[in-house]
């Protein structure tokens, strides 16, 4: 970690290499409730491929692990006071939970 005159940087925990997308698009940390098997998980998307994935903490670093399909271009995602997330992409669209799988609702 190398220290600034603001606040010291730290290195990236997970590598998303052009062999998985093209594009991040950065998430939140899930505190909803809605999803509780998502509890304290990074939520993020690819733009180009609409994969919505997990970043896990494992016991030798992260792993991302996809989560859903949504076969659109998400472009931010957004928290509702209740810690639930929205993804953004013309509608607005809340992420939910159903049958023991994620998936996304109007």
């Amino acid at each position: 970690m190398r220290e600034t005159a603001l606040q010291p940087l730290a290195n990236p925990v997970f590598d998303y290499g052009h062999g998985q997308g093209c594009s991040i698009t950065g998430g939140y940390i899930y505190r909803g409730r809605a999803i509780p098997a998502l509890g304290g998980i990074y939520v993020f998307d690819d733009f180009c491929s609409g994969r919505v994935w997990g970043l896990f903490a494992e016991d030798n670093g992260y792993v991302a692990r996809r989560l859903l399909d949504v076969y659109i271009n998400i472009s931010s995602f957004s928290e509702s006071l209740d810690g639930n997330l929205r993804r953004q992409s013309g509608r607005r669209r809340y992420l939910q939970a159903g049958a023991g799988r994620v998936g996304a609702s109007a």
